[in-house]
C-alpha cells in the first residue's frame, strides 16, 4: 500500500491527502455530534425551577399562604398505626423529615 517515499507519484500523495482529510473531517463530525449529544442530555437533566415562595400573606392574595421565618401552624395527621400525631408531640426534639419525589426515580 505504501511506497518509498522517493517513489511516490503526485497522484499517490493527493490520494494520501484526501483520505487524511477525509478522515480528520470524520473526527471532527464525531466530536461535534458527541458534544451535541452531551449538552441535550444536560437539558434534559435540569430540573425545572421551583416557583416562587411567597414572603407573606399579602403578596399571594391569600391568608393561608406559607409565611417565610415564622412557626409552623399547629395540625394532626393519622399515623398508620391508626394513632393521632400532632406537630406539638415533636416540639423541642430534633427530627429529620425525609421527602422522595417518586416522578425523579
Amino acid at each position: 500500500m505504501f511506497r518509498a517515499a522517493g517513489r511516490m507519484t503526485a497522484k499517490t500523495v493527493a490520494h494520501l491527502r484526501l483520505r487524511l482529510n477525509l478522515v480528520l473531517l470524520a473526527l471532527v463530525v464525531a466530536a461535534a455530534l458527541a458534544l451535541l449529544s452531551c449538552t441535550k442530555a444536560a437539558e434534559r437533566a435540569t430540573p425545572a425551577p421551583l416557583p416562587a415562595v411567597p414572603t407573606s400573606s399579602t403578596e399571594s392574595g391569600s391568608a393561608a399562604a406559607p409565611v417565610l421565618d415564622s412557626p409552623a401552624p399547629a395540625f394532626s395527621l393519622p399515623a398508620s398505626d391508626g394513632k393521632t400525631v400532632s406537630l406539638a408531640d415533636f416540639a423541642g426534639k430534633q427530627d429529620v423529615l425525609l421527602y422522595f419525589n417518586m416522578a425523579y426515580g
